[in-house]
């Protein structure tokens, strides 16, 4: 089956970011991928998850192809990105299209990303100067605003409250883990009365930010 061969070289590429389900009921294939910009520092929380439902015809049928959770781009970016893929699968009848489309999103996403997603939502930074995070909800953040987002949780407000996205407000159960580690981190540091040197580290200007962010917290 031709289709068979497209996914052991989409999983040869892209490894475990590539889910493949089979339902023999209605004789389908889904092939599932979240995809990024695709650019060279990875640290954009721009995403959409493309699925794939191939038949056995495929690729003389083309497959339905749907766009879910975009991130990061407006909802008239997310519609012309659905006209555009529509328009490949016509043009490609016949030919293995997975991988292109997926290129495709990527590219598609990296020009028309938000400038916002680029930046920490909660110290406003650019997400390149520290490690990044992404909570189970996919919001990216740096991995030190997060942990000073949950002390502040605990601290102040008791453990009886959940901690919750500071995007999205849903519920963080899982530990969030970084996904993006740059040069060896850095301890935090104190804030000192000293006045502060020209060449500031990104590190520092984050917990300067913190300092007068006002967290919404709901129980």
């Amino acid at each position: 089956m031709e289709a068979e061969v497209e996914i052991e070289a989409l999983r040869s590429i892209f490894g475990d970011d590539i889910v493949v389900e089979t339902d023999p009921g209605r004789s389908v294939t889904v092939v599932r991928k979240k995809v990024r910009p695709n650019d060279e520092e990875g640290v954009s929380s721009a995403s959409i998850v493309v699925e794939f439902e191939l038949r056995p015809e495929y690729p003389d049928v083309s497959p339905r192809v749907q766009l879910l959770n975009p991130r990061g781009i407006s909802e008239q970016s997310h519609q012309q990105l659905i006209e555009d893929v529509r328009q490949r699968l016509k043009e490609n009848i016949g030919m293995p299209i997975i991988f292109d489309i997926l290129q495709y999103c990527g590219d598609f996403i990296l020009e028309h990303q938000h400038s916002s997603a680029l930046l920490c939502p909660i110290c406003l930074c650019p997400m390149t100067s520290a490690s990044v995070s992404a909570t189970p909800c996919d919001h990216y953040a740096h991995t030190e605003c997060l942990q000073l987002h949950a002390e502040h949780t605990r601290r102040q407000l008791g453990e009886k409250l959940s901690l919750r996205c500071p995007v999205c407000r849903e519920v963080i159960e899982a530990q969030v883990e970084p996904i993006l580690l740059p040069a060896p981190a850095q301890g935090r540091r104190q804030k000192s009365n000293v006045e502060k040197p020209e060449n500031v580290s990104s590190s520092k200007m984050q917990q300067n930010s913190m300092g007068d962010f006002d967290f919404d917290w709901e129980r």
